[in-house]
């Protein structure tokens, strides 16, 4: 069975002129990116595709890497980010419903199915603004994790992959993340992304 990334762009526009319009004035602006949900947008509404590249995988996290050939990935998968735009988490969680509650679309679970994907392992329950443990992560993803657009650049190049030579897609993605950076600021693009089998 292949091995798909699934990722999506996200970008902190605290810094922007204009960002802080919907906020209380007497708020500070946020000391660290990505500290409030309500600066984060994401790139699109979904995930971006891309093709199938076994080493650029390997490179951003460690995924289909060659034991004994290839080096460890510059920055080991951090997990899902504690902070992320509705979108990302969206994609990357299900909704659970408890009893009384009905499954509206595919991407809701039902409290029974989201308990026997935790205690198989394969997912973990996230807190949602409504009620605790609301979420639970898809039992057919892993390895979550996010790096820093200077981050992805330097696992590539770890790894000796010159973007131009991957996935066409990914080369999209990487220019687009760049451009977001340039307008927000060094440190305020991410790329979030997780595998399937």
């Amino acid at each position: 069975m292949g091995c798909d990334i699934h990722l999506h762009v996200e970008y902190d526009i605290s810094t922007r002129p204009g960002a802080w319009r919907h906020v209380i004035p007497a708020i500070q602006l946020p000391e660290e990116p990505f500290s409030r949900a309500d600066f984060i947008r994401s790139l699109s509404e979904s995930e971006f595709f891309i093709s199938r590249d076994y080493r650029l995988f390997a490179a951003l996290a460690g995924v289909r890497r060659l034991e004994g050939e290839d080096p460890e990935p510059l920055v080991a998968p951090r997990g899902f980010p504690a902070i992320a735009c509705s979108d990302t988490v969206c994609g990357f969680f299900h909704y659970v419903c408890d009893d009384g509650e009905d499954v509206l679309d595919g991407r809701d679970v039902t409290r029974q199915d989201a308990d026997a994907y935790v205690a198989r392992g394969r997912s973990f329950y996230r807190d949602h603004h409504l009620k605790p443990r609301g979420l639970v992560s898809d039992p057919g993803w892993h390895t979550p994790t996010w790096l820093l657009v200077s981050e992805v650049r330097r696992a590539l190049a770890r790894f000796s992959i010159d973007p131009r030579d991957s996935a066409v897609e990914f080369l999209a993605v990487l220019a687009a993340a760049e451009s977001l950076e340039a307008a927000c600021g060094e440190g305020r693009v991410r790329l979030v992304f997780w595998f399937d089998n």
